[in-house]
């Protein structure tokens, strides 16, 4: 019993001075930094023990105590330490923009909750992939083809329809425009280049199937009307001649892929980063000329069809939530 008693006497004589806390709620914490574990926390008023020689030490926490007689720190700057003068009573010991205090004014406005989101995504990004097989019907049989791989910019605009409670599934249109650069020997003397850009645009669907905090795999499927307008242009070596003319046409595609979304980069809680594979099918379709061939043996054909194919892309980008 004695030893109780002398334990109780030291420690209140070690823990003398007494400080007011000022904030709406406070941690006294395991450790002397802000992410140390929280072993009880003191409300606006309270006071709490402060340890003499944490007064005038260099850090930014006092030594004190918990109700159960453990060491705790908690930060200087929510804590009036009271020294027992009569002018203390004229102070207001409440803490200015207090961080703490997590508590909304009633009544609660009309617009709660202050920021509305309206569901909506827009979406840029690049894909990157095989050339697809569309060139122009030479006379002669080709001998050499190079076909470069593509670069296409994609945009889409989407929305989260009313009934899906839980923000899945969406809704909208892309726009889009893709390069291509064909090369072809058509003979020993003959050589051509090709030069393709497509323009597309059409309704767009997405679905969220799986999602974590940080994470989450899309599923997309785009239909697309598209314009294409190609330039070829052929070189006959012997003879030092060469034309270029130019077709046009429009054809139907759909595209289907998934993408990986990584979710607040750069600490922002509306952009995210994506990236994934992307297949696309194209229905058959001719290009036509407009002008007249100037060296008729190099042009067949006024126009050249092209049979439905299909071309694979990875794609990346960022979408941005608002």
């Amino acid at each position: 019993m004695n030893k109780l008693f002398l334990a109780i006497y030291f420690s209140t004589n070690i823990y003398a001075a007494t400080g007011l806390v000022k904030a709406l709620e406070i941690p006294l914490l395991s450790e002397p930094n802000d992410n140390g574990p929280i072993l009880q926390t003191k409300r606006l008023g309270e006071k709490i023990h402060i340890h003499d020689n944490s007064l005038e030490s260099d850090t930014d926490y006092f030594l004190t105590l918990t109700r159960d007689g453990r060491e705790a720190y908690v930060n200087k700057k929510f804590v009036k330490i009271v020294r027992k003068n009569l002018l203390e009573l004229e102070n207001n010991i409440a803490y200015p923009n207090d961080p703490t205090d997590y508590r909304l004014d009633e009544p609660m406005p009309e617009s709660y909750p202050f920021k509305i989101y309206s569901h909506n995504k827009a979406i840029i990004g690049f894909d990157y992939g095989q050339g697809t097989i569309n060139t122009y019907e030479y006379s002669d049989q080709v001998k050499r083809e190079q076909y470069n791989p593509t670069i296409a910019l994609d945009m889409r605009y989407l929305r989260n329809p009313s009934f899906d409670k839980t923000d899945r599934v969406y809704y909208g249109f892309h726009f889009g425009g893709q390069t291509e650069r064909n090369e072809i020997q058509v003979s020993e003397n003959v050589f051509s280049k090709e030069s393709h850009l497509k323009i597309s645009i059409g309704p767009s669907f997405l679905y969220t199937f799986y999602r974590r905090n940080d994470f989450e795999i899309d599923f997309n499927v785009d239909a697309s009307f598209t314009y294409q307008r190609s330039f070829v242009s052929q070189e006959r070596v012997s003879t030092d001649e060469s034309e270029e003319r130019e077709f046009s046409g429009t054809y139907i595609s759909m595209r289907t892929g998934v993408s990986f979304i990584h979710r607040r980069i750069f600490d922002s809680p509306d952009l995210d980063f994506y990236h994934g594979p992307q297949l696309t099918i194209n229905s058959p379709y001719s290009l036509n000329s407009s002008t007249s061939a100037q060296i008729e043996e190099l042009w067949p054909s006024d126009s050249f069809a092209v049979q439905a194919d299909f071309a694979l892309s990875y794609g990346l980008g960022f979408t941005v939530r608002y």
